[in-house]
């Protein structure tokens, strides 16, 4: 699953084929370092799998959202995901 940072330039295109969907997060400003402790200049216009970016694997909630019925259950997963970093 990847995990864009804030982009602050072109980088390019990209081209899906197939079904798709695509959830996005958007954090307040500071939000995400407070959460998770990142140098924001270390992801800013990076692209990584979930897995390298955070210290548990993201594999569960990738199947969670993968099995979601419909973007309120997507919420629920995430909800949780996040919450669990502030344990």
């Amino acid at each position: 699953m990847p995990f864009q940072g804030l982009g602050t330039r072109f980088n390019g295109i990209m081209i899906f084929n197939g079904c798709f969907s695509i959830l996005n997060i958007c954090f307040k400003p500071n939000g995400f370092y407070k959460l998770f402790h990142f140098p924001l200049n270390e992801i800013t216009d990076k692209l990584f799998n979930t897995d390298e970016a955070f210290s548990i694997p993201a594999k569960k909630l990738y199947e969670q959202l993968q099995n979601s019925k419909d973007v309120k259950e997507m919420a629920t997963y995430i909800d949780a995901f996040l919450l669990s970093f502030l344990k």
